[in-house]
């Protein structure tokens, strides 16, 4: 939303830090993409992107905060009580382009779904480098004459997306 701000809050629920604000480096609402610069953030750790797509049948895992609920304590501290980390491990299942809601996706397909809250965060490699990063959920139909079977993969924004964002952010 226009006006809206994006803030750091540091590795949350284990450290939080006073707010952070992230400035815009790149968004595309069409490529459901949001890149973010935080001023002076060499402390914080960094990740290494793959020169790589991975490939069909390759391990890979999806990491996040599902079903995040930040809330206030009275004293205006925030409550990250029901905030916790996870991990699914999961492996590519197949290229993927198309557009699904009015954006368009270029990456790949995992063979678990992830969970609501979880778009944005990254898909490492059993390798430790980041191959796309998590933004949607996709149900299809196998045909099958007896029972037609709904199956939901994960989606994954691939790394072109990415680096086409830290280009940007690196040109500033």
């Amino acid at each position: 939303p226009e006006n809206a701000r994006v803030l750091y809050c540091g590795n949350v629920p284990h450290s939080i830090i006073q707010p952070i604000e992230i400035e815009e480096v790149y968004s595309d609402p069409t490529k459901d993409i949001y890149i973010g610069k935080i001023q002076n953030s060499h402390t914080l750790p960094k990740l290494e992107i793959s020169e790589n797509e991975p490939k069909i049948g390759q391990s890979l895992c999806l990491c996040g905060y599902p079903l995040a609920q930040l809330g206030q304590n009275p004293d205006g501290s925030i409550n990250v009580n029901n905030v916790r980390k996870y991990w699914q491990p999961t492996f590519m299942v197949d290229n993927f382009q198309g557009v699904i809601d009015g954006r368009t996706y270029a990456g790949f397909m995992t063979q678990h779904a992830s969970l609501k809250g979880m778009s944005g965060g990254p898909i490492f490699g059993s390798d430790g480098l980041i191959y796309g990063m998590d933004v949607a959920v996709m149900g299809r139909e196998i045909p099958d004459p007896a029972t037609p079977i709904t199956v939901h993969n994960g989606l994954v924004v691939g790394i072109g997306y990415i680096k086409e964002g830290i280009e940007r952010a690196n040109s500033i």
